[in-house]
C-alpha cells in the first residue's frame, strides 16, 4: 500500500470506535479482562502490524505492551517506520503523543516549529485563554482519536498547501 493509502487506514482507524483511548504508551491492558487501551501511535502500530505486539506485558503492574517496533519501554514506535508508512515525521509523532496525552500547550508549541504551519493553523487548533498567572492556558476540547485524525488530515493538507512534504 501507499502512504497515502497507510494514512487514510490510520485515519479511519483512529475514527472507528474499535479502539479504547489510554495514554503514556502505545498500549496498555489496566486489569484483567479489561479492554486494551492505546495512544494514537499504538492505533498506526497496530493497523500496520497488529501481530508485532509482545505476549505479555513488560510489567504486570503498568500492564504496558511493547512492539516489534517499539522502544524497549512501550512508549514510541520507531520514528523511521511513521515516516516510511504514513509519511509522518518524528516531530508530528511526539506532537501526537502530547495531544493522546491532553498536552495541548506542549503540542501547539511543537506545532508552530513545523515548516510550513501556519499562524492561523495554530490559532485553529489551539486556542488558548490568558490564565490566572500572566501566562496561557489551552482553551480547546479534549483530543479524542477523532479529533486528533482530524488534526492529521488538517495537517497533512497545511503541508501539501504550502508544498512541504509532512516528513520534513
Amino acid at each position: 500500500m501507499s502512504q497515502i493509502e497507510n494514512f487514510a487506514h490510520w485515519t479511519q482507524a483512529l475514527r472507528s470506535g474499535s479502539y479504547v483511548q489510554g495514554n503514556s504508551c502505545l498500549r496498555q491492558q489496566v486489569g484483567d479482562g479489561e479492554a486494551h487501551r492505546f495512544c494514537c501511535l499504538g492505533v498506526g502500530l497496530n493497523v500496520m502490524d497488529p501481530g508485532g505486539w509482545a505476549d505479555q506485558p513488560i510489567d504486570e503492574d503498568d500492564g504496558m505492551f511493547t512492539h516489534r517496533w517499539s522502544d524497549a519501554a512501550g512508549h514510541f514506535p520507531e520514528y523511521h517506520l511513521f515516516e516510511e508508512w504514513f509519511g509522518v515525521s518524528n516531530d508530528v509523532q511526539r506532537t501526537l503523543a502530547h495531544l493522546n496525552d491532553n498536552e495541548s500547550l506542549d503540542a501547539m508549541y511543537m506545532v508552530q516549529d513545523i515548516e510550513g504551519v501556519s499562524e492561523e493553523f495554530v490559532e485553529k487548533w489551539f486556542p488558548t485563554e490568558p490564565d490566572e498567572f500572566g501566562g496561557i492556558t489551552y482553551a480547546g476540547d479534549a483530543w479524542t482519536f477523532s479529533r486528533i485524525a482530524d488534526f492529521l488530515e488538517a495537517l497533512h493538507a497545511e503541508l501539501a498547501r504550502e508544498e512541504v512534504i509532512i516528513t520534513s
